[in-house]
């Protein structure tokens, strides 16, 4: 199965939550006190400017990718781990 890695650029999110707007949205992030979004998936590494999450899930893949065209500053990434491509477009 193909691994994929979800990356939340966090320090550049600029809290339009448009993200936990899309359907299913809420499943996957969080609004914070500090006006930004959190990957609130179990097991996420997190750091305050990144987080990022493995996963071979091709429904959670698709819902984040969902979420992450409607970003305005694409700070929503899924990274295809064969490739190195970027299905967020």
């Amino acid at each position: 199965m193909t691994k994929y890695k979800i990356v939340l650029d966090r320090a550049n999110c600029i809290g339009a939550f448009s993200c936990v707007a899309v359907g299913g949205g809420e499943d996957i992030w969080q609004m914070d006190d500090d006006g930004k979004v959190n990957l609130k998936l179990a097991g996420a590494t997190r750091t305050p400017e990144l987080h990022e999450f493995i996963t071979e899930d091709e429904a959670l893949v698709k819902k984040v990718i969902a979420t992450g065209e409607v970003c305005p500053v694409a700070v929503i990434k899924v990274i295809n781990m064969d490739t190195g491509e970027n299905l967020v477009k």
